[in-house]
């Protein structure tokens, strides 16, 4: 198959900071490798959460007791990148990792910062929530404090505004908020401003930061969280997902405009879509996921039987895992419509399936 350098995107540089304690990718990939359990007692690494929930409930039966927590997630070297010591304790936690992490990623690059002042440089960032406002809410003080920098310090948009203005970089700047597929469209997004030749330049991350019981809780009353602390997606066992904490980064460049150096991965073809009128807000449609799969390898140039691995979003819920699988099959033509309940029924084990009522499941993804 031909290449289309002008189409396709270069993933230059990554870094990484996970659960627990991870600081690069191949960190990452041997524990992946090595199949370790990455999941923390919230009690043991952040007993402040189980304080907090407490503060407004009696007991802590509601609140999940594991989730994948980093352990250096309060540290920044704010001098390094001339942050006064004051502003960047206002700073919501998710802001001053990103900043580290896409510094990391630039490195991976090879490029320098310095060289990048001023030029087309896009920054999307995937992300979702701002615990941080729980804890900053119950610091004595605080409003009064920090009055001058809580604003940017707490705005959800600041995430990515925060990289571009200490970085100079002139190419648009955002944060996308589409809850679990966030960091996903963010990179759909970058890889159709460079090949439009908006941006030159793309920094795409992801963030989250576990810092309220709030959403924990919340979570689990909904059922999508597991009881036991572990995300079993494609198992019979499966009941939930683990929420966890991190950050990841990339770096982007048009295939083209490379010139010879370090290229981790290409990106043929992206695809984005919603899954529209579903039975209910949670459940997902596998007939549109399909039709997502197909846009994707149509994009891509790439048919399926040129596809040697599939990476789903494995929520563990009992919905959300079959139909993500079946959907993908059948979009490469491996699966039948009736396996994906065209004929009412759904798939084995699925209570809840489009046209339903029930609220229980999965988040659609985009």
């Amino acid at each position: 198959r031909g290449a289309d350098d002008a189409r396709e995107v270069a993933v230059m540089g990554m870094a990484c900071q996970l659960p627990p304690d991870m600081q690069s990718p191949e960190e990452f990939w041997q524990a992946l490798v090595e199949q370790r359990d990455c999941v923390s007692t919230i009690e043991a690494v952040r007993p402040w959460l189980v304080e907090q929930h407490l503060r407004d409930h009696d007991d802590v039966a509601d609140l999940p007791m594991r989730a994948g927590i980093t352990q250096r997630m309060d540290e920044f070297d704010a001098a390094f990148f001339g942050i006064a010591p004051f502003e960047a304790q206002s700073m919501d936690p998710q802001q001053r990792r990103l900043i580290e992490v896409v510094w990391h990623a630039l490195e991976d690059a090879g490029l320098r910062p310095s060289s990048l002042r001023g030029s087309s440089v896009g920054v999307y960032v995937g992300a979702h929530l701002v615990d941080y406002n729980d804890v900053s809410s119950h610091v004595p003080g605080s409003a009064d404090t920090y009055a001058g920098h809580l604003d940017s310090g707490l705005h959800p948009a600041m995430l990515a505004n925060r990289i571009s203005r200490l970085y100079d970089f002139h190419g648009p700047s955002m944060v996308v908020n589409t809850a679990c597929s966030g960091s996903s469209v963010a990179l759909h997004l970058a890889v159709r401003a460079l090949r439009a030749r908006e941006v030159d330049t793309a920094v795409v991350a992801g963030v989250n930061y576990i810092g309220s019981a709030k959403e924990l809780m919340c979570n689990n009353l909904a059922g999508m969280q597991s009881k036991g602390g572990q995300c079993r997606t494609f198992d019979a066992a499966a009941d939930g997902y683990v929420r966890s904490e991190g950050v990841t980064a990339l770096v982007l460049r048009r295939l083209s405009d490379t010139n010879g150096s370090r290229v981790r991965a290409v990106i043929l073809g992206t695809s984005s879509n919603h899954d529209g009128r579903t039975g209910s807000l949670r459940a997902p449609d596998p007939r549109a996921q399909a039709a997502l799969v197909r846009r994707a390898l149509a994009d891509a140039g790439v048919t399926p039987d040129e596809v040697g691995m599939v990476e789903c979003h494995g929520t563990g819920t009992p919905p959300g895992a079959p139909i993500g699988r079946l959907a993908s099959l059948w979009a490469q033509g491996r699966a039948r419509p009736a396996d994906l309940g065209q004929d009412g029924g759904g798939p084995p084990g699925v209570s809840s399936w489009p046209g339903g009522s029930d609220e229980s499941g999965d988040v659609p993804g985009a």
